[in-house]
């Protein structure tokens, strides 16, 4: 039997006494997935308040359909890392936009993917990639919910509407063309969560915000301030 992310059960919450029994409940899971990474340059992540609420934050956020994030500071206030444990513990995808020069291309087919086969991602964007406004129009489409398909070719649609057959006869829902192709529209809304890791001082972010203000419409901001001593103290210590 084939199962998607919409299949899944809705989490159940966990309460805890202090932000101290979240940071233990955490400890394993952070071992863990730095043991599931394969690249030897990666550092473990160290568990201190700090890094436990923007965690905690952002996987509030992520449960929820149609969901995205800002996470607004500067580089090397472990933004991304967040991101990646995040996705670990959901049990989503992840896609980082690096390339520039193939943003679009890139973007259509993390679309084809998660629309196909149901599978929660999150896309990581950064500055960079947020100077493209092609890309950006990407972005605010699919957050807007617009219809994304006029960035596929006629044959990508056919491919789309075969592909979303099995998905609909699971559903109950009819098999008409529009009706495929509005399957695979709302799939890709619900599952794909655009996260921007930004830094306020590389460019004029207010003009991006202005320009595109479906971007901040419907996303959530979490700001990064600088680490406080007591995560600098954890982190010598585990030396």
């Amino acid at each position: 039997e084939n199962k998607t992310d919409e299949d899944a059960p809705l989490h159940k919450y966990n309460e805890y006494e202090s932000l101290d029994d979240v940071i233990d409940a955490l400890e394993e899971p952070a071992r863990e997935f730095f043991a599931s990474l394969k690249s030897s340059s990666s550092v473990p992540i160290l568990m201190f308040d700090f890094c436990a609420q923007h965690v905690l934050r952002l996987l509030r956020i992520i449960k929820f359909k149609q969901s995205h994030a800002i996470l607004l500071g500067n580089p090397g206030t472990g933004r991304r890392t967040v991101v990646r444990f995040a996705a670990y513990l959901s049990q989503y995808d992840v896609v980082e936009f690096d390339n520039i020069y193939t943003l679009h291309e890139d973007f259509k087919s993390v679309c084809l993917r998660c629309g196909v086969n149901g599978k929660n991602t999150l896309l990581i964007v950064g500055d960079e990639a947020m100077k493209n406004d092609q890309f950006m129009n990407d972005l605010s489409s699919l957050m807007n919910g617009c219809d994304i398909t006029t960035m596929f070719s006629s044959e990508d649609v056919d491919k789309i509407c075969t592909d979303s057959v099995f998905f609909a006869k699971l559903t109950g829902q009819n098999e008409s063309h529009q009706n495929l192709i509005n399957l695979f529209l709302q799939r890709i809304r619900d599952l794909i969560h655009v996260v921007f890791c930004v830094s306020p001082y590389d460019f004029n972010m207010k003009d991006r915000f202005i320009n595109y203000p479906s971007i901040s419409k419907f996303s959530k901001f979490d700001f990064y301030e600088p680490w406080p001593d007591d995560a600098f103290t954890k982190v010598a210590s585990s030396l």
